[in-house]
């Protein structure tokens, strides 16, 4: 498997190669002029390229061919998660969510959150080291964390297939796969270690959410939304590769 390398303009027919990129492509796997590098964007498009010349901080990409990747999944999955304590454990979820194949994700405070501060350069980093480790020619949405209570504002962008994991009531409700109908978009809740307040829950009930189960087992956050973003691509696994 060839390495993927990333840079947000495939436009152009050349580029600079600079950063954390030109490091890992010039230091660490000491590629030379003659060497011919494959790209993305993450917005689709993948390009090969051939390193003309170098010098110390950035090195000059020939773009020898592109073409646009097949368009992403016919269906959306998106979500919002409470960022978890442990820093280490979300960036975890980060990672295995993008390789997996999410769509977009929205931090979110909730009243029971241990961690109100994010880093969003490192976490993006994360996710953009995923997709090129996982081949992919997207790059997942990571949208500004929100309040509980702001997100919830936000009904005009929601599909209608939109879920809450409440564990208190995992003994009661549906599991998410028998609940997700194949090929739709969706928009799934993940609460923080302490769970959704009662208020949050009757708060997404009001505006339309499902309460799903992920298992009956008790779940870390950073679990149940990984569980969460597996069960949607299995669920679409058919819908994805028979068409």
């Amino acid at each position: 498997m060839s390495n993927l390398f990333y840079t947000k303009n495939l436009e152009a027919d050349s580029f600079a190669l600079e950063g954390d990129e030109f490091v890992h492509l010039t230091q660490v796997l000491r590629r030379n002029s003659g060497d011919r590098v494959a790209f993305t964007d993450g917005r689709g498009t993948r390009a090969l390229g051939e390193l003309v010349k170098m010098d110390r901080r950035s090195a000059q990409i020939q773009i020898l061919s592109r073409q646009q990747s097949a368009q992403r999944k016919p269906y959306h999955i998106h979500l919002a998660v409470a960022p978890t304590k442990n820093m280490d454990r979300f960036e975890w979820f980060l990672e295995k969510s993008t390789e997996i194949g999410i769509d977009a994700i929205t931090p979110i405070w909730c009243k029971h959150s241990e961690r109100l501060t994010l880093r969003p350069e490192r976490l993006e980093k994360v996710m953009l080291s995923a997709m090129k480790q996982s081949q992919q020619s997207f790059l997942p949405m990571l949208h500004p964390a929100i309040s509980f209570d702001a997100f919830m504002a936000q009904p005009s962008t929601w599909p209608e297939a939109r879920f809450i994991g409440y564990v208190e009531a995992v003994q009661q409700v549906p599991s998410l796969y028998s609940s997700y109908p194949e090929g739709q978009n969706a928009l799934m809740l993940i609460g923080p270690e302490g769970d959704f307040s009662s208020v949050e829950v009757q708060q997404a009930l009001a505006a339309g959410f499902r309460m799903v189960h992920l298992g009956h087992n008790r779940l870390r956050t950073e679990t149940a939304a990984l569980a969460a973003v597996h069960t949607f691509a299995l669920k679409n696994e058919s819908a994805l590769w028979n068409p």
